[in-house]
């Protein structure tokens, strides 16, 4: 049932992406788009390959460097290896590639999935942080135009007739209360009655994992390498943004600010629960290139072939990594059984 129901839920969030993909352009001319398409400077696209495979390295690195607090050494291309297979395994099933990542490194090299899930819950609160400090230089350096965004949206949707002054109502707030006590007070008494269930410790030890995995981060010996390569990281991908935009001439004389703002609302689309951000990220970005001045064809062809190249990376690199892993763990596996069956003989 629980299987039916993952399986239910993925291709709620398939079809939303594919619904709001359909959305932005369902009125499309693609005779117009291929011509755009025809007209891209692969040079540009070939530099922003690099950066974006020298930003998924990177995230690699620092995964190894938050790992080594646990006791273990992991090599950065094993790290890598591993980020690229949970990548790939992301494109088919939203958050698949955080556990997906963490498997590959059990198999590799034995270490505890529920620390090495810790470590990644780290990775991203590292991410979110990140985000919100670009949300807010962006805001800082393009305060008018995002705000002008917002207002458009709210006065579209939430302030459209029939929908004044519903937000956010004092009724509302006390049943979010309300509801909010009532699931912690749920819970509380649950793990009272059943604290020594098999479920419960189970569950306890799995938390366990996770706390470990967290506390990583304040036993770090290079702890300014892992904050510059955070760093490093947004930076190349901002640079892959802002190279694409040299790939095609409707968005070559954009400013490398626009750029900024265009990973940050991009981000938001990536994050959204669909596979790989189709269709939220094509809205978002068609939406933020079209504040300054940027034609809706135009900008549809930009999100199209930047989400397009950022997926064929992913696809590439990912597919070649999962080859590489699956050869690797059979070795691997190959090897444990030989040193096996010579000590079983010798003993």
């Amino acid at each position: 049932m629980k299987k039916l129901l993952n399986i239910a839920k993925n291709l709620a969030f398939l079809a939303l992406g594919v619904f709001l993909f359909w959305l932005v352009y369902r009125n499309e001319n693609f005779s117009d788009v291929a011509n755009q398409i025809s007209k891209i400077k692969y040079l540009y696209l070939a530099i922003a390959f690099v950066v974006a495979v020298l930003s998924h390295w990177l995230r690699g690195a620092r995964w190894a460097l938050l790992i080594r607090p646990l006791g273990y050494k992991v090599s950065n291309f094993n790290a890598f290896i591993a980020v690229m297979v949970g990548y790939f395994a992301n494109i088919a099933v939203p958050r698949l590639g955080e556990v997906s990542r963490c498997l590959v490194l059990h198999r590799t090299n034995k270490i505890s999935v529920d620390k090495l899930i810790g470590t990644v819950i780290v990775e991203r609160l590292v991410d979110v942080v990140s985000l919100l400090l670009i949300l807010i230089l962006t805001l800082i350096l393009q305060f008018n135009k995002i705000s002008g965004f917002f207002v458009d949206f709210y006065n579209r949707t939430i302030n459209s007739p029939g929908h004044e002054g519903k937000l956010f109502t004092t009724a509302t707030l006390i049943f979010v209360i309300a509801v909010v006590l009532f699931l912690v007070g749920a819970v509380f008494l649950l793990y009272r009655k059943f604290k020594e269930h098999v479920l419960v410790k189970k569950i306890l030890g799995m938390v366990e994992g996770f706390k470990t995995g967290f506390m990583t981060i304040g036993k770090l010996e290079n702890l300014w390498v892992f904050l510059l390569e955070s760093a490093l990281i947004w930076v190349m991908y901002y640079l892959m943004v802002y190279i694409c935009f040299f790939a095609l001439p409707a968005t070559a004389g954009l400013g490398a600010t626009i750029a900024l703002v265009v990973l940050c609302m991009g981000s938001f689309g990536f994050v959204a629960p669909v596979p790989g951000g189709v269709g939220a990220y094509h809205v978002i970005v068609t939406q933020t290139l079209m504040l300054y001045g940027l034609s809706q064809e135009d900008s549809r062809t930009f999100a199209l072939v930047a989400h397009t190249f950022q997926e064929l990376v992913i696809i590439l690199i990912g597919a070649l990594s999962f080859i590489y892993f699956s050869v690797a763990f059979k070795k691997l596996k190959a090897d444990d059984t030989t040193e096996s069956n010579t000590a079983e003989a010798v003993s």
